[in-house]
């Protein structure tokens, strides 16, 4: 799951742990863990949120571009 590991990728690369994920974007450990077993994806609100925080492009999380700062939304 492409948007998974691109949320992981940039998050590693901020020092963002998978517990400061959490406190984020207000749940539980487990939501993370869903996606990364592909139980579950991100939600609409998830990915904004999360490209808001990190600096980078929704077009980016979502494996559109590979350059984070590309059409920042």
């Amino acid at each position: 799951m492409e948007i998974v590991q691109n949320i992981l990728k940039i998050a590693k690369a901020n020092k963002l742990n998978n517990q400061q994920l959490c406190k984020l974007l207000n749940t539980n450990p487990n939501k993370i863990y869903d996606w990364k077993i592909g139980k579950s994806k991100p939600s609409a609100e998830d990915v904004y949120i999360l490209a808001d925080y990190l600096d980078c492009s929704v077009d980016y999380l979502l494996g559109r571009t590979d350059n984070p700062n590309s059409h920042k939304s």
